[in-house]
């Protein structure tokens, strides 16, 4: 996946998680954050704790990236939202 695909799809993302947050009454960094806790979010033990991890959308690699913008986009149609891309 080359760059300018890369920041194409993190362009498309973005203005996904608008669009659904105006759907849904959020702002872009609360959708943000629900995406990636309902998408991209595990359990892992920590000192004898469980505690919920959220990775960063930064730090996925292009094809993690597009599946997790797979799952966003698929969720948003459940939901309702016309797809404009």
């Amino acid at each position: 996946m080359t760059t300018t695909t890369i920041n194409q799809s993190e362009k498309k993302y973005w203005k996904l998680i608008e669009e659904l947050g105006d759907f849904l009454g959020y702002n872009t960094d609360e959708m943000h954050a629900l995406m990636k806790y309902k998408f991209l979010s595990y359990k892992q033990d920590m000192l004898g704790d469980e505690m919920v991890v959220i990775p960063s959308t930064s730090k996925l690699n292009s094809k993690d990236f597009e599946d997790y913008l797979s799952k966003v986009e698929e969720f948003a149609s459940t939901l309702g939202l016309p797809s404009k891309s």
